[in-house]
């Protein structure tokens, strides 16, 4: 009996939860509604959690144009805070412009980055043997330590990205953001260093004929400099196509909360001029 009423209990919770859920639901399409011009209808609705507040994102859709986006919070309200539909837009950037093959894309970089570092490790060593130079080594060693810090990050990348693929995050976006920043400031490090170390090798050479190992060893760094130049190049315009495209859907959000909310005091003000005439019109005839 016991049994049966637990059950009971935990079924009617259950209910109620998805009662209240899709209520919740509900309330917000209407009044995201209000915000739809003639020609759109409502494509989606989409409930998240962003720095421990729920929110709601509605998708709006014509024949002409494709997705536009608002956000409410739980209240139904619109949201104007500018951090928060800037992570809204990001997320939605992120899940239209990439897939899982970007985040397979990243793991690979991280794999090569370590293996580069294994690599460096080697060529410091056979440098160390047959020029005795302090700046060289000093340098060797900061690329190292950016190799391992960017097998960590295009990691945190991959994983931050998978994220947002499959879950509607904004705050997972906003991650992903910052260790792509992050990756981007390590990599002009270790450029900057790998030039150094090349500088320094030629000067020490100069136009003499060097043995086979130190060669190989700055046939790597040169190499390793060129396809990091061409990446990091490649993210740039990344970050900024990215950035471009959600500060447009902020603007546009914004637009269309401050268009919508004019409405409600434009229709009640010509009511009240017209009545505020017609009653004037009145006086004026009744002092006749």
């Amino acid at each position: 009996m016991q049994k049966k009423t637990f059950m009971f209990l935990i079924t009617l919770t259950l209910l109620n939860s998805v009662t209240y859920g899709l209520m919740d639901e509900t309330r917000i399409k209407k009044k995201a509604e209000r915000y739809a011009s003639y020609d759109e209808i409502i494509a989606g609705i989409e409930c998240f959690t962003y720095e421990e507040e729920t929110y709601w994102m509605i998708g709006y859709l014509t024949h002409a144009n494709g997705g536009k986006c608002m956000v409410f919070n739980n209240r139904g309200e619109p949201v104007y805070n500018k951090e928060t539909l800037e992570s809204v837009a990001l997320e939605n950037v992120l899940k239209h412009k990439f897939n899982e093959s970007r985040v397979k894309e990243y793991l690979k970089i991280s794999e090569a980055y370590h293996k580069s570092k294994q690599k460096i490790s080697s060529v410091s060593n056979s440098l160390k043997k047959k020029y005795k130079s302090a700046e060289i080594m000093d340098l060797l060693q900061d690329i190292g330590r950016s190799y391992t810090n960017l097998h960590e990050l295009f990691n945190k990348n991959a994983a931050s990205l998978n994220k947002s693929l499959r879950v509607f995050s904004p705050q997972n976006a906003k991650e992903y953001m910052g260790y792509l920043n992050k990756s981007i400031s390590e990599m002009e490090r270790s450029v900057d260093s790998n030039k150094k170390v090349l500088k320094e090798l030629d000067q020490i050479t100069g136009n003499k004929t060097v043995d086979e190992s130190t060669s190989r060893s700055i046939d790597f760094l040169s190499q390793s400099r060129v396809n990091e130049e061409t990446l990091l190049l490649s993210l740039k315009k990344e970050i900024e196509s990215i950035q471009g495209i959600s500060k447009k859907d902020v603007d546009e959000m914004l637009m269309r909360i401050k268009a919508r909310d004019r409405e409600p005091f434009t229709i009640p003000l010509l009511f009240l001029t017209v009545i505020t005439v017609v009653i004037l019109v009145f006086i004026l005839h009744l002092w006749r």
